[in-house]
């Protein structure tokens, strides 16, 4: 059984990160207050000591007090709308030449849950791994991510991932466009870098990857 591995930000899709052009639909939709660019502000002087200049990436405080269910409605609204079009191609033509070999595929990503989940629907991923923000009560809290598939983590939903269905990391195909995706390009069967940037391509072209200029 051959896993495919599909990262979304830069990879799947072009353009900005998807959470990024999220965050701005909540604004346009009136969802996102002083509230929430308060609780955005605190956890970044709180956290940014353990997380590093990975801070921004770990802050989904711009979803505290938002409804779980709201927020989830409007994701559906917004890859319909805004993330369908950006989708590339060339990965499209990958995924489904992979789905006819009888491949199955999964995608991999640090784009919250919400955007993951109609996102793999979209582009016939039967698989999803993403970043599990936090809740209580039927709305997101400000804390920390319960699980961000991100850099070294990704190998870890990876193996998740190929438990699911019975497969090995041996076995997988794995598209990423970023130096943070070499964790997971390096622990797979058959690596392929996507637009890469300068880190990713270095380290695609040393270990004679394939390059997709999607």
């Amino acid at each position: 059984m051959t896993c495919v591995l599909v990262d979304v930000d830069g990879t799947l899709l072009a353009g900005p990160s998807s959470e990024a052009l999220f965050a701005a639909y909540l604004i346009r939709h009136q969802r996102i207050g002083p509230r929430q660019f308060v609780e955005a502000a605190v956890f970044l002087a709180r956290w940014a000591s353990c997380f590093g200049r990975h801070v921004f990436k770990k802050n989904k405080a711009y979803l505290a007090g938002l409804a779980v269910d709201d927020v989830a409605a409007l994701a559906e609204d917004f890859v319909r709308d805004e993330l369908k079009p950006r989708l590339r191609p060339a990965l499209l033509e990958r995924i489904e030449a992979h789905r006819a070999a009888g491949h199955r595929i999964a995608l991999l990503t640090g784009a919250p849950e919400f955007i993951a989940r109609p996102l793999a629907r979209h582009v016939g991923a039967e698989l999803w791994s993403a970043t599990r923000c936090v809740r209580y009560n039927g709305a997101f809290t400000a804390d920390p991510p319960e699980a961000h598939p991100f850099f070294r983590e990704k190998v870890a939903r990876s193996l998740e991932l190929c438990a699911a269905i019975g497969c090995e990391l041996d076995d997988c195909v794995a598209y990423g466009n970023s130096v943070y995706d070499l964790p997971l390009l390096e622990s797979v069967g058959r690596p392929i870098a996507v637009s890469p940037d300068r880190g990713l391509k270095r380290a695609a072209r040393n270990g004679g990857w394939e390059i997709l200029d999607a």
